[in-house]
């Protein structure tokens, strides 16, 4: 399946939920669930256990590619922010309710991005 073919997977998902009698009009839809067939993602001493598929905002075009790679921290953001203060940190989101994290962009226009818990665990 690639993953462009979304509307099929859930056109089927959906016809099988109702089959079981399941009533979800109403609630969001968080997210889809996509299993990839290949080996493990690794890279040095890193294991990457999640690739993160991001929709683009409405009204924004986006080329489909790798935009950013995360961090998990368990320490304050602000620690990161004074031991590098001349970076230009973007804390726009570290006070934000629903996963906060610190964000900079690089020279190549990809993120590094810093959060408190792995997207897997959130």
């Amino acid at each position: 399946m690639k993953i462009d073919e979304y509307i099929n997977f859930l056109d089927s998902w959906f016809l099988e939920i109702e089959k079981m009698g399941i009533d979800v009009a109403g609630l969001p839809l968080d997210h889809l669930g996509y299993s990839a067939s290949s080996n493990e993602l690794k890279y040095k001493d890193y294991l990457i256990s999640a690739v993160e598929l991001i929709e683009p905002k409405t009204g924004e075009s986006r080329k489909s590619g790798y935009e950013h790679a995360e961090f998990t921290i368990d320490f304050p953001f602000e620690d990161l922010v004074k031991k590098y203060p001349d970076l230009p940190w973007d804390i726009n989101n570290v006070n934000r309710p629903d996963f906060p994290r610190l964000k900079i962009v690089l020279g190549n226009g990809t993120e590094l991005k810093f959060n408190h818990l792995p997207i897997l665990g959130s």
